[in-house]
């Protein structure tokens, strides 16, 4: 088994230039959101569909980046056309769909590094996310790195290998055993 990985959200960054005003996720924005029925959808198109939270081939965790999306990659032609994007490079970028709490923007002035003042629109709640998706075009350029990644049993089983060769190692040393005679 594959699994698609990428950040759909990013905390604390800005987004692309809006048409006149930028967006930026404060990590409170995704404390309490609903977050139980969402999709992954490659470029948001319903008819591109890549996975389900309740089908339970697309999970998510959220850590201090952001929100991560993992997608457990399926046998179709979408699919299949999907990793090898991924993997060229071509599709390489996250988005996602939300609506806003009530209480959840503040627009603020922001003045950049090179002098020019900004609006921002600061999303501090988010009452429900049904999107968290691949993308070709993004709202926010630091959702770069999208993924195929390895089963994550693999990745255990390599780590207790390691373990056991590291377990044995220090077994030889500390019984004063020499291996290079």
């Amino acid at each position: 088994k594959q699994y698609l990985s990428y950040y759909a959200i990013v905390f604390d960054k800005l987004s692309r230039n809006m048409g006149g005003w930028y967006e930026r996720i404060k990590r409170s924005a995704v404390e309490g959101a609903d977050f139980t029925e969402w999709v992954a959808k490659k470029n948001h198109d319903p008819n591109l569909l890549l996975g389900t939270s309740w089908a339970n081939t697309a999970t998510y965790e959220i850590d201090d980046i952001g929100v991560k999306a993992r997608v457990l990659v399926g046998d179709t032609t979408i699919w299949q056309d999907t990793v090898k994007e991924a993997k060229r490079g071509d599709l390489n970028f996250a988005s996602f769909e939300f609506q806003t709490a009530n209480d959840g923007v503040n627009w603020i002035n922001e003045t950049r590094s090179d002098n020019i003042t900004i609006d921002v629109r600061e999303v501090t709640k988010f009452s429900k996310i049904w999107d968290l998706s691949p993308v070709v075009t993004p709202a926010y350029p630091d959702t770069k790195g999208v993924s195929i990644a390895k089963r994550e049993h693999e990745q255990i089983i390599n780590q207790r290998e390691l373990d056991t060769k590291n377990e044995v190692t220090d077994k030889i040393t500390n019984t004063g055993l020499n291996l290079n005679k």
